[in-house]
């Protein structure tokens, strides 16, 4: 059986699971197994032994709750539930794994768990022996190369970093940095950069002997909570977003830059008798009470990371800058608590765009640039480009956005979420609103870059949805902005 949080499952699901469990069982082995094995859960229900006797198992084996957690009579034991059910049960001491090759500490301590009424005792021991590299595989299923920087969390079995280096199969080293790990107990997440051929995998060796002599890597970034930057992009912030973007000593943005902001949404959600979302701005991101923290210093990837208030939704900005790429990532995570408001990301250009262009499924649409003050919202599928001056095209790519206008005041403006009232299908009917069950978690990943094949200048963003709903559905959406050249699909690595 696998291993649950044993107070959460209902009785149909532990049936099910034996069920399914002890088929496997017979059909690829020939036996039904009789005892259920849960070696690191942290809690288990009352009535676990009524389930596990309807189940056909006569024991039970765990580790936790440890002797330090609860103190049992004994550590083999009868266990019976409030039904009748019983089985017999075994806490397993001190351990269910070993951390080096030497087993006699593990043995000693499990002969002196023994109950005193047995005449003999259970050991557990980890049966892999340590090796001095671990293997990790790169695949790339696309039909076109990829080149980029791979995150990896490499399972280390609770071990300490040390001194372990990355290399290829001819011992080469591959330049890393570690940097925060996802997990907060005892992992370990590094970053790497690899190129993988079209249909082809690349095997890593994560090692532990003596690496030869190398050059460290040399670096062009440079990062504090005020700016970001390497040999071609500098990157201004402050509390209130991304104040500038240099590219090549050029400004991409006016001093405007880009932000956040909550405008208020009078409209339902078909939105058939408005084009344009002309309610006021009433909340724009700030975090005065906080400054910008830097969280990686290279050499491969500097970030800095700032929270603050958008209405009643906490919001946090998290920038990345890669060593020698004109590309600026932007993760933005938002705690969304505001009804009847609109979410939108202006970013205001330094130039007045000359021309719009909108892609569409399996094509794109030119839009008639006339700049005012309405700003009227435009359907968008996979990316939007602006044409500047001196032939400068800057574009956002998008798998899925809400709608984007272009207006004075507002700038190119992206609507990234809504949570509008329920139209009246009755022209004098009540009009209602709808109930949010829970907030929504939103992480919005950007990044300004000018990478893509011969584009020399961009503005790239990413953004994700997660939307905690009673159906638990998830509503994923990212951008990318990029200049100049054909509009490169979300994918390919990018």
């Amino acid at each position: 059986m696998i291993q649950p949080d044993a107070n959460l499952p209902t009785a149909i699901g532990w049936q099910r699971q034996f069920l399914y469990g002890q088929r496997y069982f017979l059909e690829r082995f020939g036996i039904r197994p009789t005892i259920a094995y849960n070696v690191d859960t942290f809690g288990h229900p009352a009535t676990l032994p009524d389930i596990l006797e309807a189940a056909g198992c006569v024991g039970y084996v765990f580790h936790r709750p440890t002797p330090l957690q609860v103190d049992l009579p004994a550590n083999v034991f009868r266990w019976r539930g409030p039904g009748g059910g019983e089985v017999m049960g075994m806490r397993i001491v001190p351990a269910y794994v070993t951390f080096g090759a030497d087993l006699s500490e593990q043995i000693l301590g499990a002969a002196q768990a023994v109950t005193p009424e047995l005449e003999h005792v259970m050991c557990f021991y980890q049966v892999l022996p340590p090796i001095n590299e671990q293997q990790m595989v790169v695949l790339n299923a696309d039909d076109e190369p990829w080149e980029g920087l791979i995150e990896a969390e490499p399972s280390l079995d609770f071990d300490a970093w040390g001194q372990r280096w990355l290399s290829d199969l001819r011992g080469q080293p591959v330049p890393f940095q570690r940097i925060q790990a996802v997990g907060h107990l005892m992992t370990h997440r590094i970053l790497f950069p690899l190129r993988v051929e079209a249909r082809e995998a690349q095997q890593l060796l994560l090692r532990t002997d003596v690496p030869p002599s190398f050059s460290p890597l040399e670096t062009d970034l440079d990062v504090s909570p005020d700016y970001l930057a390497n040999s071609r992009m500098r990157v201004e912030v402050d509390q209130h977003g991304i104040r500038q973007v240099w590219l090549d000593e050029r400004p991409l943005l006016s001093a405007s830059g880009i932000s956040l902001h909550l405008r208020a949404d009078g409209t339902d959600t078909w939105v058939m008798e408005s084009d344009a979302f002309t309610r006021p701005v009433e909340s724009l991101f700030s975090s005065q009470a906080e400054q910008w923290i830097v969280e990686e210093g290279g050499p491969l990837r500097a970030r800095i990371r700032l929270e603050g208030w958008l209405g009643h939704s906490r919001v946090r900005w998290t920038l990345s800058l890669l060593r020698h790429e004109p590309r600026l990532f932007i993760e933005l995570d938002v705690h969304f608590c505001d009804h009847l408001k609109l979410l939108q990301m202006p970013v205001h250009l330094a130039e007045t765009p000359l021309a719009w262009r909108d892609g569409q499924a399996m094509g794109a649409v030119e839009r008639r640039m006339h700049v005012t003050d309405r700003p009227v919202e435009w359907p968008v599928q996979c990316w939007s480009k602006m044409t500047l001056s001196q032939e400068h095209e800057v574009a956002l790519v998008t798998n899925d956005a809400y709608s984007v206008s272009v207006s004075e005041e507002g700038g190119w403006q992206w609507t990234l979420l809504r949570s509008p009232r329920r139209p009246a299908l009755l022209k004098d009917g009540p009009v209602m609103s709808f109930s949010i069950p829970g907030a929504t978690l939103i992480q919005i990943k950007e990044n300004i870059t000018s990478s893509f094949s011969s584009w020399p200048a961009g503005l790239a963003c990413l953004i994700h949805y997660w939307r905690s709903e009673q159906d638990n559905r998830s509503n994923r959406r990212s951008f990318l902005i990029a200049t100049k050249g054909s509009i490169v699909p979300p994918g390919n690595g990018e």
